[in-house]
């Protein structure tokens, strides 16, 4: 198979997730004023519980899976075999906790409808082959069709979710709206592959290091689902609704990263499986990501008290606060998205992988528990800050001790001085005694412009030379025009 140009692919995968991170731009609004924060809360933490029982279907596929063909994709044969391996044993586990899960909705039955909804999200882990897809670097396809259902989910809620009462109607678009987008991808299954017959003991070969790449995925689910089930069970319904919308909001910015790393993983397993030199990217993706991250984080906590009431309504000021807490979530979790999907995966760390998730995880579990019941989801969002950032700090560490990592830091901090410039511009402007709407908008404009003019003066007085080389193409360009 032909190595596919990995630049396209960020931009097949930057489209998907930008329609991924623009649904709940347009839905979120409309859904904070027609459901409210209790039943917005409601639908949280019982899609939270759901997830856990997806997540244990799944195990580690997605990054092993990933991996896997990512490695083997060149032979038909072993691509064959490493496949049809793998899934026979998604398949098992996902019946195996379905049937569990069913039992646990049934014997707690707080919300009951909404949960009996999500076992069709539950089900719908049969389907999902996405590790496969992006293991080929197929993602002109998946982008294409997952694009088209997501604007398909974004019409019905719309169209059938008018009033609190409906918050059925919008699980049930969500579940469906999410297996469908699974289904539709299947066809690579038959164009990539031979079937091939179950064999017990190579299904079992693949349970080990599923199960090693599964233990960091279970300490990540902590500070991105067990919080919401804390709250709710320590807290209010509507603490919960609040938290979940800061956190949609603080989550927005990680398509970028994901969408990098998404791609790049499989390259970069691709580069190390054949002794290549993997280092020089790395670095770069670690450098201009981590700028957008830092750029993005200090712009969301310097207009999130004029923006998010705005937005999402007036009884959502709340939500402001959680989102100013939060922000630096976007930095450690994009710096630590790259640090572990494009070299400590790759790699194969997995054990100092594990450690780093693990700590992460633990010290947002006793946060949380000390934190919540006094502070409800300002302790949480307190708690999830300091767990990236112990996950970050760990991965940064091990990766150290194998590389210089320090230059490849040291490569962006600038825009952290940059970022508080730029604070401060969007500050002042917060003072002006104008419309809100226009506030915001001016913030926007002042607080990109301050830092995209502080960064291109560095890069170009620094001699960057991904900067160097764009603008001489953009030079040359222009030169065979005239």
């Amino acid at each position: 198979m032909a190595a596919k140009s990995y630049k396209k692919n960020i931009i097949y995968n930057s489209v998907y997730r930008c329609v991924v991170v623009i649904m709940p731009l347009i839905t979120s609004p409309y859904l904070t004023r027609v459901l409210g924060a209790e039943k917005l809360g409601i639908y949280s933490s019982a899609n939270a519980f759901a997830t856990y029982f997806v997540i244990f279907t799944l195990l580690g596929v997605n990054d092993y899976g990933n991996r896997t063909i990512a490695q083997v994709r060149d032979n038909r044969d072993k691509l064959s075999d490493s496949f049809w391996q793998i899934y026979y044993l998604q398949f098992f586990l996902t019946f195996l906790f379905l049937a569990v899960y069913l039992c646990s909705i049934f014997l707690h039955k707080k919300h009951f409808t909404i949960q009996l909804i999500l076992a069709i999200y539950v089900l719908s882990s049969v389907f999902e082959i996405n590790w496969f897809a992006f293991g080929l670097e197929e993602f002109k396809l998946t982008s294409i069709r997952s694009i088209i259902t997501r604007l398909g989910i974004v019409a019905c809620i719309f169209l059938f979710v008018r009033k609190p009462e409906d918050l059925w109607k919008y699980t049930l678009i969500i579940t469906v709206g999410n297996l469908i987008s699974l289904v539709i991808i299947l066809p690579l299954i038959s164009r990539y592959t031979d079937f091939r017959k179950p064999d017990f003991k190579k299904i079992v070969s693949h349970v080990r290091p599923n199960l090693i790449l599964f233990l960091p995925i279970i300490a990540t689910s902590v500070y991105q689902y067990l919080s919401k089930i804390m709250l709710d069970s320590w807290s209010t319904e509507a603490e919960v609704g609040f938290y979940q919308n800061a956190e949609n909001i603080i989550t927005l910015p990680s398509f970028i990263t994901t969408a990098i790393e998404t791609v790049l993983m499989p390259y970069a397993s691709n580069l190390v499986a054949k002794g290549d030199n993997d280092e020089v990217l790395f670095r770069s993706t670690l450098k201009y990501t981590s700028v957008m991250s830092i750029a993005m984080a200090f712009g969301m906590f310097a207009i999130a008290r004029d923006f998010i009431p705005w937005y999402l309504g007036s009884g959502f000021g709340r939500s402001a606060t959680l989102v100013m807490m939060m922000a630096p979530i976007v930095f450690f979790n994009s710096f630590s998205t790259i640090v572990r999907y494009q070299y400590i995966i790759p790699h194969e760390m997995d054990k100092e992988n594990l450690i780093a998730m693990f700590s992460g995880a633990g010290t947002d579990i006793i946060l949380n528990l000390i934190l919540i019941p006094s502070y409800g989801a300002a302790g949480a969002a307190a708690a999830t800050v300091a767990s990236y950032f112990v996950t970050l700090l760990i991965q940064s560490f091990y990766v150290g001790k194998r590389m210089e990592f320090l230059s490849a830091v040291k490569s962006f901090l600038p825009s952290v001085l940059f970022g508080a410039v730029m604070t401060g511009c969007v500050m002042l402007v917060s003072k002006l005694p104008i419309n809100v709407i226009l506030k915001v908008g001016l913030e926007l404009i002042v607080g990109a412009s301050v830092f995209l003019a502080c960064t291109f003066v560095w890069l170009s007085r620094t001699g960057d030379p991904v900067f160097s080389n764009l603008f001489s193409d953009i030079r040359k360009r222009m030169n065979n025009k005239n």
